[in-house]
């Protein structure tokens, strides 16, 4: 007798997450010292942000443009949605960035998380491809191997 057990693939957005599950300490996979830190309150904080990052405009449409750019340390309020959807949404409360807001999309992949920070605001999340994301990871994942869950696979890959 053969047996076959299906289920859901480990991978994609991160639905019924909560807020403590994705409360804390995020650092860009390609430059750890781009981190932001999400408390618990609603608030959170960055450290190395790139200042062109949802701050002016017009934004670049390449990661790598705001990877290693100067960065700026800011702060805001943050909340997600994560009933029938993957996402957080960001406020700076203060200059360069305030008033400007951005949504970000959490993904799973296996049992880690990812969040998706999209450079073209605006942009269909579900459309954007993977080097127009940044990728955060908690500090456990910064060795992170196999699939990038963030975007869409460039061509040939």
């Amino acid at each position: 007798m053969t047996v076959l057990i299906t289920g859901c693939t480990p991978g994609g957005k991160a639905y019924g997450l909560s807020a403590a599950d994705v409360a804390g300490e995020w650092h860009a996979l390609l430059n750890q010292d781009l981190t932001v830190r999400l408390n618990e309150d609603g608030s959170f904080t960055t450290e190395s942000w790139p200042s062109r990052l949802y701050c002016e405009m017009p934004a670049a449409s390449k990661a790598s443009a705001y990877l290693y750019a100067e960065g700026e340390d800011l702060s805001g309020e943050w909340t997600a949605s994560f009933e029938g959807d993957s996402a957080i949404f960001f406020a700076f409360d203060a200059p360069p960035c305030q008033p400007s807001s951005f949504q970000t999309t959490v993904m799973r992949d296996a049992d880690r998380l990812a969040i998706c920070l999209n450079v073209r605001p605006g942009a269909d999340p579900d459309s954007i491809r993977q080097d127009e994301q940044i990728m955060l990871v908690r500090n456990e994942d910064l060795d992170w191997h196999g699939p990038v869950p963030c975007g869409e696979p460039l061509g040939g890959e």
